[in-house]
């Protein structure tokens, strides 16, 4: 209570560096905020370009497909990215001005939710435009997979970013397990192809519903037509329940490293 108390305490703080930190992105940009939607952008098309006309995947109304998985995951990564080096590349902050710690990585966390929710609008946006009829009856079950992201994502920031301090490394190894784990999530490819595939054995395809983002992403995709994740897969609440104990977990672990180490950072650094 008493760390809430604090940050509350500072909230004028932390809502200055989030304003900071989306001025400093894009300084001497001519575009400016609007290539935090261009560079996404970039990508979808080129998985649109390879997977569905290339490779044929054969997915009806793939862009959206893709859409709805990929932006999600561009805030998980992102967030975690920046979130390691949130400690470690304000020093100098540190050590000249007290404020509570954890507006650090709170900064990072809400300056990607800014992005992400301003990715979520041009969403809407295109499925008007292609008009996509929307499954209304998953909008709170995507609204949970949020909540459940959000707690995930601030706890692997908290871990990773205490252990950047004494450890530089850990940034280029975080760059190198997003690359894999997004080919292991459910973004450009749909979950119904994991389990359609017959060389995968049962342990397999178990292991990468245990994954904490499948679950996530399969519940944004809910929203999309014949994507239900209830009827793709049956054990899918399972599995769900499965991310939101491992994300409270991350949670936990990731404040408790943060808690000890806190005071350390200034000094290493």
């Amino acid at each position: 209570m008493g760390t809430l108390r604090e940050l509350w305490q500072y909230r004028d703080v932390l809502v200055n560096f989030i304003r900071r930190d989306l001025k400093l992105r894009y300084k001497s940009s001519v575009l400016g905020f609007v290539w935090s939607m261009l560079l996404p952008l970039a990508q979808v098309v080129t998985f649109v370009v390879i997977f569905k006309y290339i490779m044929r995947l054969g997915e009806e109304n793939y862009s959206v497909l893709l859409m709805s998985a990929f932006f999600p995951w561009m805030f998980f990564s992102q967030a975690v990215l920046d979130g390691a080096v949130s400690f470690a590349a304000n020093v100098g902050l540190l050590k000249r001005v007290y404020f509570p710690r954890l507006i650090l990585p709170l900064t990072t966390l809400g300056s990607n939710l800014v992005h992400f929710l301003f990715a979520m609008l041009v969403l809407c946006i295109y499925f008007a435009y292609v008009r996509v009829t929307v499954n209304w009856g998953y909008l709170p079950l995507a609204a949970l997979a949020m909540v459940i992201q959000v707690a995930f994502t601030f706890g692997l920031m908290l871990f990773v970013g205490s252990l950047s301090v004494f450890y530089s490394d850990v940034k280029f190894l975080l760059t190198a397990v997003f690359q894999m784990w997004m080919f292991f999530s459910p973004i450009v490819y749909p979950v119904r192809k994991v389990l359609e595939t017959e060389m995968f054995p049962q342990w397999v395809k178990t292991a990468y519903f245990l994954n904490p983002m499948t679950p996530l992403l399969m519940a944004y995709r809910g929203v999309v037509p014949l994507n239900e994740p209830d009827k793709l897969l049956p054990q899918y609440w399972q599995f769900l329940g499965v991310s939101a104990a491992v994300s409270l977990v991350v949670l936990v672990l990731g404040y408790v490293l943060f808690r000890r180490y806190e005071w350390e950072f200034a000094v290493v650094g």
